[in-house]
């Protein structure tokens, strides 16, 4: 992941984060507006100035860039060092803003309940499920109590019928994940969804492919302090053999 995103940044680093709007700084910048309102959608009783908060796949900080006005402290990963490097860079002026890269598939930079809301935009929608579900145990420990986790996946059918998953070492490939398998993958880790919204998008979006939608999910812990039981055990192991290959 970090050699492929890595050289994605180098080619063009807008492009790979707003692949429709890139063309411009202007262009770049109205979509980062556009796509933080989803973030915040529906959120105005929850969200306070005082927030921690950590975007899962910040890019350069298209959407920190926007929200930085709005919350005392935002952090940002990436698994690209180059997508951070250029992003310290474009939010010099954002001093609230912090940008780190990690190793793709935990949060362990950061200490236990450390952030008050944390989200995810365009990025699980690329990744392999066992990354998304690591990500759900790790959010589920870096978030505070009364804390919450908001996210999107994608759902999508082929126009052929058939059912054909990336292979797990393709690292931009879209990826189809339903309701119930998102729900599952949360609710797996100790998390419950109190909140679920979809956007539909037209077919021509995505050539081949029909019944788009963009599923957004917010969640909380289900049982605050409570453990994930065996399956965040298992996610636990996943992580670390991910750990141990990347230092191979």
């Amino acid at each position: 992941m970090k050699a492929d995103w890595d050289r994605r940044a180098e080619e063009n680093a807008r492009c790979y984060i707003a692949s429709h709007e890139w063309q411009s700084e202007e262009v770049f910048r109205a979509s980062g507006e556009r796509d933080a309102a989803l973030i915040v959608r529906g959120l105005d009783d929850f969200l306070r100035p005082h927030m921690r908060v950590l975007e899962v796949g910040c890019g350069i900080g298209r959407l920190l860039r926007v929200l930085a006005p709005r919350f005392a402290e935002l952090h940002g990963v990436d698994v690209s060092g180059e997508m951070i490097r250029r992003g310290r860079a474009w939010l010099a002026d954002c001093p609230n803003v912090v940008l780190h890269e990690n190793s793709g598939v935990d949060l362990e930079l950061f200490p236990d309940a450390r952030f008050d809301f944390v989200f995810s935009y365009i990025t699980f929608q690329h990744v392999p499920r066992p990354v998304v579900g690591a990500y759900c145990t790790e959010v589920r420990r870096v978030l505070a109590p009364g804390g919450r986790f908001r996210f999107q996946v994608l759902n999508f059918e082929r126009v052929d019928g058939e059912t054909v998953e990336p292979p797990l070492e393709d690292t931009f490939a879209l990826r189809s994940t339903s309701v119930p398998e998102v729900e599952a993958m949360v609710g797996r880790v100790g998390m419950e969804v109190v909140a679920r919204y979809e956007i539909h998008a037209p077919d021509r979006v995505m050539p081949g492919h029909r019944r788009i939608r963009q599923i957004w999910l917010t969640c909380q812990h289900r049982v605050p302090g409570g453990g994930g039981g065996a399956a965040a055990a298992l996610s636990s192991k996943w992580i670390a053999s991910r750990r141990v290959e990347a230092r191979a």
